[in-house]
């Protein structure tokens, strides 16, 4: 019975080597960034000959959707990378929480293509309340990777200083926040709401905590 419990502790604890998981999350990332500019190529442009200027400026709402969307992205991409930098090992649980968040980051240019479409519409806000849930729900997520590989240092490195992981978690809350802040000025003034979206990512990429690359990867592979 003992060595039956001990065989299914380590099944749980085998989980996927980071390596591999790493390389599937990159390439989930690349695809979805390179699959936005396709977004743009199928928007309509309408203009008249010797005004192609004004038909590109007749639409240049779409190339800000784009352009937030990608930064946003990036920002994921980030997290991502930050969380997986301090991890020493992987489990089956958060293998599966990883596959959720990627499932929701491949899930983003659909918003995007909405937002694209019906932005200067009746239906903007529809738009902007689905796009801006679906970056809810990526946040959320993406607070359940640190969330879990944190608690009780379960698979970061155990000298991992406890600031860092306290900063972390008030970054991604601050994050899911700024969504859902966006989502009700988006009712309000639409610019607005756009500019929030903006604003969460500068917020991410001010060095809001220092310690960031304290560790480096060959300190993490060696961590107890």
């Amino acid at each position: 019975m003992r060595q039956e419990n001990q065989l299914l502790t380590k099944k749980k604890e085998i989980g996927m080597p980071l390596g591999r998981l790493e390389t599937l999350s990159d390439a989930v990332f690349g695809v979805v960034i390179a699959f936005l500019v396709t977004l743009i190529n199928d928007a309509p442009l309408q203009s008249s000959p010797g005004n192609l200027l004004q038909g590109i400026m007749d639409i240049k709402h779409l190339f800000l959707a784009y352009f937030i969307t990608f930064i946003l992205l990036s920002m994921y991409w980030w997290h991502h990378h930050l969380i997986f930098l301090y991890l020493r090992k992987s489990d089956t649980s958060f293998m599966w929480i990883n596959m959720i968040f990627l499932l929701w980051i491949a899930f983003i240019p659909f918003p995007t293509n909405l937002l694209i479409t019906y932005l200067k519409s009746p239906d903007q806000e529809v738009a902007i309340l689905i796009y801006g849930g679906i970056h809810i729900i990526c946040g959320f997520f993406l607070y359940c990777l640190w969330f879990y590989a944190t608690h009780n240092h379960c698979l970061v490195v155990a000298h991992m200083p406890h600031r860092v992981i306290i900063k972390m978690k008030q970054l991604l809350l601050l994050n899911i926040g700024g969504y859902v802040l966006a989502i009700f000025i988006s009712f309000l003034w639409m610019p607005l709401a756009l500019m929030v979206f903006a604003g969460i990512v500068i917020l991410n990429f001010i060095p809001y905590y220092k310690e960031a690359h304290e560790i480096e990867m060959n300190k993490v592979s060696g961590g107890g």
